[in-house]
């Protein structure tokens, strides 16, 4: 019962994200979104931050306003996902190659991750 509940004993992260009169059997998603608009100091900073890495940032395809959304899905009050959704593509290119590419996170954990 106590996972139905955010408390200390609460086994689900989340709970308090079900509105108090569905607790008892909550089966749907909730969706929490931001718009994120980087200022010029930002984009300085991930040009940096992707140097390091030997990559160049497409700035064009961050520099208007993106949402970011962060959704939880539910089934009988427990969560079962979360899921992180950005309304861009991150475009990089290693600096000797000419055309930009969606950005691919690595498969290995141990190599470095913008």
């Amino acid at each position: 019962m106590s996972e139905l509940f955010d408390g200390i004993h609460s086994k689900t992260y989340g709970a308090a994200l079900i509105p108090i009169h569905k607790k008892a059997a909550f089966i749907s998603e909730i969706r929490i979104s931001a718009r994120i608009e980087l200022e010029k100091t930002d984009l300085a900073e991930i040009q940096k931050l992707a140097k390091l890495h030997k990559l160049e940032v497409d700035i064009s395809s961050i520099s208007t306003p993106f949402d970011v959304i962060r959704a939880y899905r539910f089934e009988d009050s427990l969560l079962k996902s979360t899921n992180n959704v950005w309304s861009f593509k991150l475009k990089t290119k290693r600096t000797k190659t000419s055309q930009f590419k969606d950005y691919c996170r690595p498969k290995n954990k141990d190599e470095p991750d913008l």
